[in-house]
């Protein structure tokens, strides 16, 4: 073992600080880069969720992406199939529907009573 002076020490301590920063960032860029095809798929889904016939194939045409590619993604960044994440986006923006018509109607007859 070699004895390394301070000033060398700390020298080499900053360089591999500076080395682990670069690996978070470049590891915060990957993770960044594949959100927003989540946030793509999410709002392709919304657009189109009170169409009946939305379907996992449609929402592949429209984003142009296969439907194994698709799956994959999302089961990877959701942990949902495709179909899967469809029907938790439509019931999630059924129950908002839902809610916001109830308060509508609890503030218009100014009395709301429990579901």
């Amino acid at each position: 073992m070699t004895q390394v002076n301070g000033q060398e020490l700390v020298a080499r301590i900053q360089t591999l600080l500076r080395r682990s920063e670069v690996k978070v960032e470049h590891k915060e860029e990957s993770v960044s880069q594949k959100v927003p095809l989540v946030g793509k798929i999410k709002k392709e889904i919304i657009k189109n969720c009170s169409s009946n016939n939305y379907s996992v194939s449609r929402l592949c045409d429209s984003l142009s992406i296969t439907e194994k590619t698709l799956n994959r993604k999302l089961k990877k960044e959701t942990g949902l199939s495709a179909a899967a994440y469809i029907k938790e986006l439509r019931v999630k923006r059924g129950l908002k529907t839902f809610a916001r018509k109830k308060l509508y109607q609890c503030k218009r007859n100014k009395s709301c009573s429990r579901v």
